[in-house]
């Protein structure tokens, strides 16, 4: 790579971090479910999918590509595709093409986590100091441990400033030890922002750092790479074939374009890879994920092996502390299980709404859910920062793929 190519991608990074900066700058604030329940009519439709109601949605989206995958009730998976995987190709994206799953990740992270619990080689309510090579308290409640629970169920007391973490681990690719230097005070890389008010374990806020650490405490016990972890225990036995945390293992024709849209234009970015794997560095694809969501719905069992047991899985999927104060940015009423988000449903509890995660990274846009025993995963290869009509498209689409009625769009 010569020294002009070099420059220009350093630039695109930076800019990439520009964004993320004044994204994490923006409040929040999806509606809450009785909202959403008012704020769109629905309308059956006779065909499925109707592909021209799904690609105007994607346009007002900035949506180039998109794949989509639906686990229906039988088990069998349909999947379905729109637009391009790179603009102007007329190349539709394919159930095996390859996304950034950005915070998707957490739920692989909570998996491996589960599986040494039940190993009986970690206890959720271990102090994770017992764990990491380094000792780590909130500075200003330096008597609470911190819980391998609480980093499970976003408790921990940390915030969450995704530039700086992304600069730090994607861009430096400094180690996930150096994470001491980054969350204790004393040290010159030290942000005392990275720590909310209250004391671990008194409220919930949503945060990448608890799954960074998560997964460096799979390495540490398990005394190998995570993502040796997951390919041996979570992506092989679930023949997720082209699913990897690291970029270079990626066949590229497979791998879709990212982009950002600014200003009215499509900017594809240089594909990068995100070292904060714990917390979202999976590159993976429809079908793949479908394999994992699946063998969630499956009570822990795919294909004959059994990954996790029934009453695990349970557990997982379970709002840990529906009682617990929410100081989270996202304002949707959500909980949390290990790993998974629990939405309320119409009632506002948290027994038959819908679950799953979400996630976005620059370039890229993923949703895993499921609602009514119908699982849906999708993919996109846009995103730039948050966006409110984006957001409400997305809403819509899960509606719509879930439910197969279309909600009405305030955009047209």
């Amino acid at each position: 790579m010569n020294l002009l190519s070099k420059n220009i991608r350093h630039v695109l990074i930076l800019s990439i971090l520009v964004m993320l900066f004044f994204s994490n700058l923006v409040p929040i604030y999806f509606t809450s479910a009785e909202e959403q329940k008012n704020t769109f009519n629905t309308t059956q439709t006779n065909s499925f999918p109707d592909e021209q109601y799904v690609n105007r949605l994607l346009k007002i989206a900035n949506m180039p590509g998109f794949a989509v995958g639906i686990i229906n009730k039988d088990g069998s998976v349909s999947t379905y595709n729109f637009g391009e995987t790179k603009r102007n190709t007329d190349n539709t994206p394919t159930k095996n093409t390859v996304f950034l799953a950005a915070s998707l990740t957490k739920t692989v992270t909570a998996t491996a986590i589960m599986q040494l619990w039940e190993q009986g080689k970690i206890d959720l309510d271990d102090d994770i100091n017992e764990y990491l090579p380094f000792p780590l308290r909130h500075p200003d409640h330096p008597n609470i441990p911190i819980t391998i629970k609480m980093l499970l169920t976003h408790t921990g007391g940390f915030t969450n400033i995704l530039w700086r973490t992304f600069l730090y681990f994607s861009f430096f690719h400094y180690p996930l030890d150096w994470y001491e230097y980054y969350l204790t005070p004393g040290n010159p890389f030290y942000h005392a922002d990275n720590w909310n008010d209250y004391q671990p374990g008194d409220g919930i806020y949503y945060t990448s750092l608890g799954y960074d650490l998560l997964g460096y405490i799979v390495e540490q016990v398990s005394d190998i790479p995570f993502e040796e972890y997951c390919n041996q225990n979570i992506f092989e036995p679930l023949q997720m074939n082209n699913t990897t945390l690291r970029l270079n293992e990626i066949n590229f024709d497979q791998l879709t374009t990212f982009y950002i849209h600014l200003l009215g234009i499509y900017i594809p970015i240089p594909y990068y890879e995100v070292h904060n794997d714990g917390s979202g560095g999976m590159y993976t694809t429809v079908e793949d994920t479908c394999h994992f969501l699946n063998m969630h719905m499956q009570q822990g069992s795919y294909m004959g092996t059994q990954l996790l047991q029934p009453e695990t899985v349970e557990e997982m999927h379970t709002a840990q502390f529906p009682n617990l104060p929410s100081y989270d940015i996202y304002k949707d009423n959500r909980n949390y299980g290990y790993g998974w988000i629990i939405w309320p449903d119409e009632n506002q509890t948290y027994q038959k709404g819908m679950q799953g995660h979400l996630g976005n990274a620059p370039g890229a846009l993923a949703s895993m859910t499921v609602l009514n025993d119908t699982g849906l995963v999708f993919f996109g290869n846009e995103w730039t920062r948050i966006s409110y009509q984006q957001t409400t498209i997305m809403f819509m689409l899960r509606e719509y793929f879930h439910t197969k009625t279309k909600p009405i769009n305030p955009f047209f």
